[in-house]
């Protein structure tokens, strides 16, 4: 992964899961970039242990980021926490929210789950793939909240404060891409 590595973007208008749909649909992106594959309508998210991701049409952001990796690197264990560490700086700076990192996957705000993400690795031909899923609540209603089969919060019912997704998910991307090329370049120290 380069330092100068594109960025597209794919929208879908509906999909059941953009994790599903970007592993089934590798041979689309191309691999010298960071593609975002996201939807503003996601009827089946996809969480870990075969847990499913509950999202609401509009109000939530759900994306999957594709992208080649390395061959060897060390760390794959921490990729989600690539993806989180971004989401909680763009949750700081522009909606003045303090999250926790539950590892490997999770955000909280005090004890209710805010957002999750899911990574997988692919090898197909001599690329390395990796997706990230990431699920976040942003402006649902504490009452929609109320279906979700743990404590959840959002950003609105944190914040008081509608969001324009459009512009949180570019952001987003953006940082997101800032953090993989460092996490690529990251070397864990030998014990």
């Amino acid at each position: 992964m380069s330092s100068n590595f594109s960025i597209t973007f794919a929208s879908l208008d509906e999909v059941e899961s953009t994790q599903t749909y970007a592993r089934e649909n590798l041979h689309q992106w191309d691999p010298t970039a960071l593609t975002c594959v996201y939807t503003d309508r996601q009827t089946k998210g996809r969480g870990t242990r075969q847990k499913t991701w509950t999202s609401f049409p509009l109000e939530s952001l759900t994306l999957s980021l594709v992208f080649t990796l390395p061959h060897g690197l060390p760390h794959l264990h921490t990729l989600a926490q690539s993806a989180l560490v971004p989401l909680q700086q763009l949750l700081h700076r522009h909606c003045h929210l303090k999250t926790s990192l539950k590892p490997p996957n999770d955000l909280f705000v005090r004890s209710k789950k805010l957002a999750g993400a899911l990574a997988e690795v692919i090898i197909r031909g001599p690329h390395l793939y990796a997706i990230l899923g990431v699920g976040a609540n942003i402006n649902v209603s504490d009452k929609k909240l109320e279906v979700i089969d743990q404590p959840a919060t959002s950003v609105f019912v944190e914040t008081q404060t509608l969001f324009d997704l459009e512009t949180l998910r570019r952001t987003y991307v953006v940082l997101v891409r800032e953090q993989l090329i460092q996490w690529v370049q990251f070397t864990p120290n030998a014990c």
